[in-house]
């Protein structure tokens, strides 16, 4: 893979060999971000002009757009093409084109190292890649980029797949056993993303493997309130089913066999000398 000089998983950054190329207008970082978003595809002239005007363009905002990417474009123009076939960010009918190669965007990366990681069948490998995944975030995606209504829908959809990948590797800590360490990091995630699901119900297993049943169900109830509050709804047939489980002490919830008895151990209170 080439050697990474955009990222997104973060502030947004333009490396080349270890020189800072990130652009510093607002405008332009704008334009940027929306190409990387679609890196190797057209954006149409109608999504640059939405972007950064929302619907209130100026009179010559066409103008401005052909301005910003000149701008953008020697800014740019140190990044030659590893095979120096010529410029990244090209014109195209009806819009422009940023041409990215595999491995030089954080966002690519990470988003294949996820689909490998979650092809892999091995847990403790499926879990250590995917954590090598999420290393790739540095901080909220585009923290320091002003967003316009593409940009947010971008951003939002960014930190879906980061929680996702989040949930995915606490699944795969869950099934190694690892209960005890996590109860922390779901707790934070909780309190974070009050009605986010999956994430209660991992930390309400953890409890519960933790021999913490009152904190798990504790956990049930928080969330039924605060999706209540949130949007009326309901909690999930799942959220219910695992309530009952842990009511009822569930064989199923127990954690896997090769952790059992480790379990145990953990929970013996020391005597006192």
């Amino acid at each position: 893979m080439s050697q990474m000089i955009f990222r997104v998983l973060g502030p947004l950054s333009v490396e080349d060999r270890g020189c800072c190329r990130t652009p510093t207008a607002a405008k332009q970082r704008q334009v940027l971000v929306l190409l990387l978003l679609k890196a190797n595809s057209v954006v149409p002239l109608p999504q640059f002009v939405e972007e950064l005007w929302e619907g209130t363009p100026p009179a010559r905002a066409i103008a401005a757009l052909h301005t910003y990417v000149m701008q953008l474009r020697k800014a740019l123009e140190q990044l030659r093409l590893p095979d120096g076939s010529g410029g990244r960010l090209l014109t195209r009918k009806g819009g422009y084109e940023l041409v990215v190669k595999p491995g030089e965007l954080d966002l690519d990366v990470f988003e294949h190292r996820v689909r490998a990681a979650l092809a892999v069948r091995d847990t403790a490998l499926r879990a250590h890649g995917l954590r090598e995944a999420l290393r790739l975030w540095s901080a909220p995606a585009l923290v320091d980029v002003v967003a316009g209504p593409i940009l947010r829908a971008a951003i939002t959809l960014l930190q879906r797949k980061q929680l996702d990948a989040i949930s995915h590797r606490i699944e795969a800590d869950l099934e190694l056993g690892r209960h005890h360490e996590l109860i922390g990091e779901l707790t934070a995630l909780v309190h974070h993303h009050r009605t986010h699901e999956e994430f209660t119900a991992q930390l309400m297993l953890a409890l519960y493997r933790s021999g913490r049943q009152v904190d798990a169900l504790a956990a049930f109830h928080r969330l039924r309130k605060a999706v209540a509050e949130d949007s009326g709804g309901a909690l999930s047939r799942r959220l219910h089913e695992l309530y009952t489980n842990i009511l009822s002490a569930d064989a199923t919830l127990d954690p896997p066999s090769s952790t059992r008895s480790r379990l145990s151990l953990d929970m013996v209170v020391p005597m006192a000398v």
